[in-house]
């Protein structure tokens, strides 16, 4: 797959590599070589994959409970390892009293009518 979207051009300033589509695993540390001789000079490059994060949810956008359920909200995602999943509640605080958790999943253990 990489050698379909990687590609190397030369030209008098130098080499450049091109990987069209860039992917999660093309990221890492590229070195570039020159050996003239006997005296070999190298550069580091490090690749950061930069996306969008996306959500996966795999709760139901509404639900129906009855009093003293447990209730188990899950929101994943994908994308950029430094993204943050936040629950809050519209127009009141989550059942721990906070008005913001951070977390992929949202547990409360027996839900009463406050939270609805």
């Amino acid at each position: 797959d990489y050698e379909k979207r990687g590609k190397v051009t030369v030209d008098q300033s130098g080499s450049t590599l091109i990987i069209g589509a860039a992917q999660d695993p093309d990221a890492g540390q590229y070195k570039c070589s020159l050996t003239l001789g006997d005296v070999v000079q190298e550069v580091e490059h490090t690749v950061i994959i930069k996306g969008e994060p996306l959500i996966h949810s795999s709760s139901p956008a509404k639900l129906s409970l009855s009093l003293g359920d447990e209730m188990t909200l899950s929101c994943k995602t994908s994308g950029p390892t430094s993204a943050t999943v936040r629950w809050t509640k519209k127009g009141g605080t989550l059942p721990n009293g906070k008005s913001v958790v951070e977390a992929d999943v949202l547990k409360v253990q027996s839900v009463s009518s406050i939270h609805s």
